[in-house]
């Protein structure tokens, strides 16, 4: 791994007198055991960033640097802050700077390139005809491209035998879904790395352990045909201003106009214009939790279409929150499908939480649990969690709905008077 990243960096010539054929091996090795480990689990395990930075960076490395033909599978790259199309095409010889380093392969810290060989070959029928080698397929790209370009190629490299090799994650119906998203995450990381982002600048602010799904730019799913009406989502920007993607110039292909603008749109920051709710400054007017969320009026009204005759307005009400809650749980998360838009909300921000296996086992005990270690640490803890909402919602801030004439509510918000010193 560090050889591969000193390779494209131009760190240290030193390191790279070993052989690369043993570097790939192994390489591949980890990058296929880290991916197949998903297969045996009935629930995909979450796919790190780790892995998929691993797999990208392979493919950076098997970029050639112009689209030449190769002489017995040996090809020529560049390293990263080289101009990748100013590289000498041809074969160096007797220059001093010029270094051979295995089976008779060489590379150039000086003039930026190195040389690597690759026998995987492939189809795909989108971007070329017939059977091409993988580093034709990725030379074939004369200028750098939004990740939706890559795709087909990513995806044909990761099931085929000799490359990824992960043909059984991308057609078992419990990790299909995975694959797909280390997929886009992939070809993400990849059309930065060619667009110019040095690796170890990519490297170097990621979360190596969080799941790659933040990687992935666009829809996870924008090639299911309804997708169209799936819901919006909030979903931070997997491609830094910084970045030099986004100097790539698109195209006019439809799906890749698509991915880009839900990329663009769901990562926007919103700014909420109406809200009832009241921040921590408020006291015990910061009102937050499941108990509060399973109370709101909308589900309130839903539940008393569905309670007992026995059950009137005013008994409910005189009831606990916390057990007024649980009314409302049982009956419309357990009883019946959370389906309605109220229900539904609910079920979203639990989910956006990470409480997926809360949810699935009904258990709201649980998810009191999860709040109740925000409640603890008083409102240093509801400043916390309030930031997490926001920062999960895409929200800048929110403007309070106040009632002026409720002292209860102005004696948090109106000026407070001076305190003349004597």
């Amino acid at each position: 791994m560090d050889l591969l990243l000193w390779i494209l960096s131009g760190m240290d010539r030193c390191v790279l007198n070993s052989n690369i054929d043993h570097l790939w091996q192994h390489f591949h090795s980890w990058s296929r055991s880290k991916s197949n480990s998903f297969i045996s689990f009935h629930t995909p395990q979450p796919i790190t960033c780790s892995t998929a930075f691993a797999l990208a960076a392979v493919l950076r490395f098997l970029t050639p640097a112009e689209r030449v033909l190769a002489k017995n599978n040996v090809y020529r790259g560049w390293f990263d802050k080289s101009q990748r199309h100013a590289i000498n095409a041809g074969t160096v010889n007797g220059n001093e700077s010029t270094t051979v380093y295995a089976d008779g392969l060489s590379y150039n810290l000086e003039e930026g390139w190195y040389e690597f060989r690759c026998t995987c070959n492939m189809i795909v029928p989108s971007i070329m005809k017939g059977e091409r080698s993988l580093p034709e397929l990725l030379g074939s790209f004369a200028t750098s491209q939004q990740p939706f370009c890559y795709e087909h190629v990513v995806r044909a490299y990761l099931t085929k035998k000799d490359g990824g090799d992960l043909s059984e994650l991308a057609d078992h119906h419990s990790t299909k879904d995975a694959f797909t998203k280390i997929v886009k995450a992939v070809s993400c990381l990849y059309a930065r790395m060619v667009a110019g982002d040095g690796l170890l600048d990519i490297l170097s602010k990621l979360s190596l352990d969080e799941s790659c799904d933040s990687l992935i730019d666009g829809n996870c799913f924008d090639d299911v045909g309804d997708d169209d009406y799936r819901p919006l989502h909030f979903k931070g920007g997997s491609v830094p201003p910084e970045s030099f993607l986004l100097k790539a110039k698109l195209s006019n292909n439809r799906d890749e106009m698509r991915s880009v603008v839900f990329s663009e749109v769901a990562s926007t920051i919103a700014i909420d214009l109406h809200t009832h709710l009241l921040p921590p400054s408020h006291g015990a007017l910061c009102l937050y939790g499941i108990d509060e969320l399973l109370t709101y009026h909308y589900l309130v009204a839903e539940y008393f279409m569905t309670a007992p005759v026995a059950i009137t307005p005013e008994d409910f009400y005189a009831l606990t929150k916390q057990k007024q809650a649980d009314m409302i749980w049982k009956a419309l998360f357990i009883d019946r499908t959370p389906v309605s838009e109220a229900c539904r909300g609910v079920v979203t921000t639990l989910v956006a939480f990470g409480l997926q296996q809360e949810v699935q086992s009904r258990d709201i005990n649980a998810v009191r649990k999860f709040y109740s270690k925000y409640r603890d640490e008083g409102v240093a803890g509801a400043e916390k969690y309030s930031s997490m909402v926001y920062k999960k919602a895409g929200v800048r801030y929110a403007v309070m709905t106040n009632i002026p004439f409720d002292p209860t509510e102005a004696q948090h918000w109106k000026p407070k008077p001076k305190v003349s010193k004597a």
